[in-house]
């Protein structure tokens, strides 16, 4: 925007006083009468200029406080009055001439006679319906499951807790549930996980279709859902449940000439506050009945009844703790390696190898993270896991000799390690006795453990940086962090959640929401990391938007070949 001279005299004039190719802008003179409109203002308005010049202020610029839908003129007559420039803060709707309502953004600037007197105003404004949909995508992004549009954990979390305070406070009578399917790694591991991502969506609209609306329905993470029954007595909820189960059980899912049948398990939970003091302790106690469920048999339900203190179902018999701790001391963890490569012309050598952590269980079947990494944190096994893989990596990048040299490799921390002072130097100690550099380790911390203490993950950063160390913050997207609290992180890169990479090429406010990750972390001096690239179209995408690097199966996935363990010596790939 630009100012002009205006007039000689203090009377306005016919000219604008002021200029905007973006905005729209009205010109009034003291007496609220309209001189001047721009193309844009009529278009938003609805009135042509001729029509406007003259009328009134309020007869065309029908100004609206959003929630008490009150006029809000107002903050033109100030301005006028005390000659300040004047700007909406909350939620400000222009009535068109039609009757419509949009929503803008408002500012008023007087105009000033050379000798101090006011001789009119400009009002600025811009229409701000598009900003305010992809604010609201976004902040549905950060609530919902990209997969399947449930609500997610965090979301989920928020409202049990809520349901807590609301037991505790009025009495208020909520059943949790958490709901596990049956037979779905069957479908993954034959048709494919583009298959299996299918069938979750199809299940997840058959159980929507069960529920009341009242109630919540939420994806925790792979094949297991939770369940927020509102004003539900317990025996309407088994009840509810049942009808859940009964869906799924019926349901064929097809793809081509195959077809598949699967089942779940449901455990359910009151919320008591006088059983349960947190969400994450309702959680437990409805995983722990999940547990008993499965014990059953397929397509079963279980109540919580008190037994075992609400252990989560992992951890409640002693033998499913213990299997954890003998995979740590029996050395059945395994070891991968995918790489991060650069998207830079010409370059083909990746920045990092970043080390996946798998499960080999007593069955001969390797299990992912999500399979077991949960139950390690609810036992309190997670900081033990971390100093196992932490040993292991070292162990086998030194094992490469010289061919490691040069190379980095990638380790992740978890949030409960983070808050464990003796860390640091147990990461030294390693270092030395393996004989390693540390510019030859990068650190990858979740952006979710990163938030839950922001102070204390910056010094451990720091502390490790100093040494030489990298890291990595990951998972940007997953939640909303605030990009300021970026500044207190001196990380070296950022990796972008893969469900948002994933999604990219289809979802605009996956893309936008890349976009700005980016664009900040350029500005901060960060390099940007894109993770779970799954095809050719999304690679392309990326090397549009300027994103440094990728990682994902798409690339290259872990292999056997790749694997190491406790005693893999120089079996790493790199």
């Amino acid at each position: 925007m630009t100012m002009s001279n205006g007039d000689t005299g203090k009377a306005p004039g016919r000219r604008p006083l002021l200029q905007s190719n973006s905005d729209a802008l009205i010109s009034i003179d003291t007496e609220c009468r309209i001189y001047h409109m721009n193309p844009l203002a009529e278009l938003l308005t609805g009135w042509p200029r001729d029509e406007a010049q003259g009328q009134p202020l309020t007869r065309v610029f029908d100004l609206l406080d959003e929630r008490s839908g009150e006029p809000a003129i107002e903050l033109v007559t100030q301005c006028l009055a005390k000659g300040q420039v004047a700007a909406t803060i909350g939620r400000t709707l222009l009535r068109d001439r039609s009757g419509n309502s949009i929503p803008i953004r408002v500012s008023v600037v007087p105009h000033m006679h050379p000798d101090g007197d006011i001789t009119g105003a400009a009002i600025v404004f811009k229409d701000i319906s598009r900003e305010r949909r992809l604010a609201q995508k976004m902040r549905h992004h950060a609530t919902h499951d990209a997969l399947t549009g449930l609500v997610n954990r965090l979301e989920f979390e928020r409202r049990l807790h809520n349901a807590l305070k609301g037991n505790q406070e009025h009495g208020g009578r909520y059943i949790l549930g958490c709901l596990d399917l049956d037979q779905f790694k069957i479908v993954n591991d034959t048709v494919g996980h583009a298959a299996g991502d299918r069938l979750l969506k199809q299940i997840s609209y058959r159980l929507l279709e069960q529920l009341r609306d009242r109630d919540t329905l939420a994806r925790l993470g792979g094949d297991e859902f939770a369940l927020l029954l509102d004003n539900c007595p317990l025996e309407q909820a088994v009840q509810i449940v049942r009808k859940l189960i009964s869906s799924i059980s019926e349901f064929q899912f097809s793809v081509g000439e195959r077809s598949f049948r699967i089942g779940a398990c449901v455990g359910l939970a009151e919320v008591d506050a006088d059983k349960a003091e947190t969400a994450a302790q309702l959680l437990a106690q409805a995983d722990n009945a999940c547990y008993q469920a499965k014990r059953k048999g397929q397509n079963q339900v279980a109540i919580y009844r008190g037994n075992g203190a609400g252990q989560p179902r992992r951890c409640l018999p002693v033998n499913h703790a213990q299997e954890l701790r003998e995979a740590i001391e029996h050395n059945r963890f395994r070891l991968g390696l995918q790489p991060v490569i650069s998207l830079g012309e010409g370059h083909t050598t990746p920045i990092y190898y970043e080390f996946l952590l798998r499960l080999r269980n007593p069955g001969g079947e390797i299990l992912p993270p999500a399979a077991f990494l949960p139950t390690a944190e609810r036992c309190g096994l997670i900081t033990a896991i971390d100093r196992w893989v932490i040993q292991t990596a070292f162990r086998g990048i030194s094992g490469k000799g010289g061919d490691a040299r040069g190379q980095c490799y990638a380790i992740n921390i978890s949030k409960q390690s983070l808050s464990d002072d003796s860390l640091p130097g147990f990461i030294k100690e390693q270092l030395i006795g393996f004989s390693l550099s540390a510019n030859q380790i990068c650190f990858e911390i979740n952006e979710a453990a990163a938030m839950s203490d922001l102070y204390r993950t910056a010094g451990f950063i720091t502390q490790l940086k100093a040494e030489g160390f990298r890291f990595t913050l990951d998972g940007l997207g997953e939640g909303l962090l605030p990009f300021h609290c970026l500044k207190k992180l001196p990380v070296d890169y950022l990796k972008i959640f893969g469900g948002l990479v994933c999604n990219m090429t289809d979802d605009p406010v996956s893309f936008a929401m890349i976009e700005s990750i980016n664009n900040i972390g350029h500005r901060l001096g960060i390099r940007t990391i894109a993770g779970q690239v799954e095809n050719d179209l999304t690679l392309r995408s990326l090397k549009r938007l300027g994103i440094d690097y990728a990682q994902g199966f798409g690339i290259e996935e872990p292999t056997l070949k790749q694997t190491c363990s406790a005693d893999c010596g120089t079996g790493l790939a790199g």
